[in-house]
């Protein structure tokens, strides 16, 4: 059960539970007429555009996902505060739900004694419950947040799977365990999430916040040269197009501000998990490098000390502006550059070889 105690939170890690389920959800949506309205009201959060952060990753949630792996999902709202990502729940898997929960058919193979009816109920509920809550974790599609409004089935999941994308510039995740969904969203460059025996929600909060963090610095890195291409060109003494050294100082001054804050955030939340905001740590002020400066000084003994074991970094006393303001000149920009490639690769000590191996090829591109 929930915190609450009044919904079931179950998850299935028999693999053919699962793909009963998953068989059974697509027979109902390709189903001619499938199309319920919600006997219980979704409440929108408002009725305005939503500015969303940029390092929010938009999980989407399929409807065989949510109904068979309902502790993940539960547990991915938890884990929200800590590897910044927010869940989608798509308009069409809200009809689904209520289809499924009202319906009087059931699969021919009895699922560990319950329906898919009962799966169908508690996920509903579970929805209803975070959004009238006003949990930020959770949002629900709202219906004007659509590309093709005419989508229906798969489509309308995938469409709501690239809004997301093409709107806010967040990435996405869709999980699903519909494999010709997964496959359509591959191709149109979206990150699929399956169900395999042992997944937790927070292996799949780890590589998501992982893949974001290269996302972010490759997409920043995409739009700031597509949006600066004529100002930003020179031409140099072979005839290739260069960035102008103002612009790069630009870009790599952006792009490392992005990675520490992610990088520090999550030591926090590492080392102090759900007692963070207890010890005064709030990261919606913590916004530049100086603010990063000053949480590494004031946690520098409860928590950093054991992080820089191996640096020479100690925190400074003084007002040193060398390394929280963009760089002037080369010499500058390459001092800032292994300034704070050293800070990030001690607050990275804890992490895995991948997330290490990511790190370093973000480092050699500043470089």
């Amino acid at each position: 059960h929930d915190s609450e105690g009044d919904i079931p939170i179950i998850g299935m890690d028999d693999e053919q539970e699962v793909q009963i389920v998953s068989d059974f959800v697509t027979e109902r949506r390709n189903e001619a007429g499938f199309v319920s309205l919600s006997s219980k009201p979704i409440p929108e959060l408002d009725d305005n555009p939503e500015v969303l952060q940029s390092r929010d990753i938009m999980m989407v949630i399929d409807t065989n996902f949510i109904i068979s792996h309902l502790d993940i999902v539960d547990d991915l709202s938890k884990l929200y505060e800590k590897y910044h990502h927010r869940i989608v729940i798509p308009v069409t898997v809200i009809q689904e739900l209520d289809g499924l929960k009202l319906s009087h058919k059931r699969p021919k193979d009895v699922i560990s004694d319950i329906t898919v009816g009962h799966l169908a109920r508690w996920a509903n509920d579970w929805i209803y419950r975070m959004l009238a809550a006003r949990d930020s974790s959770v949002r629900a599609q709202k219906l004007r947040e659509s590309i093709d409004k005419e989508s229906t089935k798969d489509d309308a999941i995938l469409d709501c799977c690239l809004y997301f994308k093409e709107r806010t510039g967040s990435m996405v995740v869709l999980l699903s365990n519909d494999k010709n969904l997964c496959m359509k969203a591959l191709a149109n460059e979206i990150l699929t999430v399956s169900y395999t025996k042992g997944m937790t929600a927070k292996l799949i909060a780890e590589k998501s916040f992982q893949e974001n963090m290269e996302y972010e610095a490759a997409h920043h890195h995409s739009s700031n040269m597509n949006d600066k291409e004529e100002s930003q060109t020179t031409e140099s003494v072979d005839g290739e197009a260069t960035i102008s050294f103002g612009d790069a100082s630009d870009l790599v001054f952006s792009e490392i501000q992005k990675v520490v804050l992610e990088a520090l955030d999550a030591v926090m939340y590492a080392e102090y998990e759900d007692d963070v905001e207890l010890i005064g740590y709030d990261k919606g002020k913590v916004l530049t490098l100086g603010d990063a400066l000053k949480v590494i000084s004031q946690y520098w003994i409860s928590v950093f000390t054991e992080y820089f074991k191996k640096s020479s970094f100690k925190p400074s006393k003084g007002n040193d502006n060398r390394y929280k303001y963009k760089p002037l000149t080369k010499e500058e920009l390459e001092d800032f550059i292994r300034y704070w490639s050293g800070i990030l690769t001690a607050l990275y000590v804890k992490r895995d070889e991948v997330q290490n191996s990511a790190l370093d090829k973000i480092i050699e591109r500043w470089e």
